[in-house]
């Protein structure tokens, strides 16, 4: 079995970019507790900030990518993103260099990296403010989350932006790597399972957020129904990372 590209692939505008490393100029590492290195970078093509996520595993990659494009599809706000290629080991303008002396085995030059767009005086979640949030933006990070089964939301994975003192305030979905998506056949097996609880945003007003969930749930039951449109997410992601298979691509479009 095999997914049906008959459609117009790939896109004429793709969703889903990729950023050569050497556009890139390292600038600081991110100040935030992480496990994949992130620092800031400048897109010297661009002239953008990006937070680069390194040393990630493809399936890291795959779970950023899928995640991102489901996110866009639903309206939920999140960074631009893009994958980053291809990411040598140790990278040649990293002054944090161990010292180590281990030399890339052929593999490792392959390595790709995810970048997303540095979100200008971004904080992370606060349970006390949680009332001053967009409660829409709330609603839909539980929604993806569950979509997706994605273990891994805690404060450091939301970006809470006060854009106005007359609205409430953004908050931004960041962080999908650990995501069982990541995973074709695990998540197939998991059926209607979710992530237990795993410090998911504390302080959150489930009474407000639900009045949003209506609409949610008609976008993402519309989504699950267009089997060419998830085929086409799924190709995209395909596409940029090249490390789903086409048995996994059928399991994923069709979970």
């Amino acid at each position: 079995m095999s997914l049906d590209l008959s459609l117009s692939f790939p896109f004429a505008d793709p969703r889903l970019q990729k950023l050569d490393l050497n556009r890139l100029v390292r600038l600081k590492t991110v100040p935030v507790t992480n496990q994949s290195d992130a620092t800031f970078m400048l897109d010297v093509d661009q002239r953008r900030t990006v937070v680069v996520k390194r040393n990630l595993v493809p399936s890291d990659v795959q779970g950023e990518a899928f995640g991102f494009l489901v996110s866009k599809e639903l309206r939920i706000r999140t960074p631009q993103a893009f994958v980053v290629e291809h990411e040598p080991f140790p990278w040649s303008n990293d002054s944090e260099d161990d010292g180590s002396g281990r030399q890339p085995s052929p593999n490792e030059h392959l390595r790709q990296g995810w970048a997303s767009s540095a979100i200008e005086n971004a904080l992370n979640w606060d349970p006390i403010d949680a009332d001053l949030c967009n409660q829409r933006d709330l609603c839909g990070i539980f929604l993806l989350d569950a979509l997706l089964g994605n273990p891994d939301r805690h404060n450091e994975n939301v970006l809470v932006v006060d854009a106005s003192n007359e609205e409430p305030r953004h908050v931004y979905s960041i962080d999908l790597a650990l995501a069982w998506c990541c995973d074709a056949e695990g998540f197939s097996k998991r059926t209607d399972d979710v992530p237990t609880d795993c410090q998911f945003l504390r302080g959150v007003n489930r009474a407000a957020i639900e009045v949003h969930a209506p609409a949610f749930f008609d976008a993402a039951a519309k989504l699950a129904n267009d089997h060419g449109l998830v085929e086409s997410l799924v190709y995209e992601v395909g596409r940029v990372t090249g490390n789903i298979s086409g048995e996994e691509s059928v399991v994923l479009a069709s979970t």
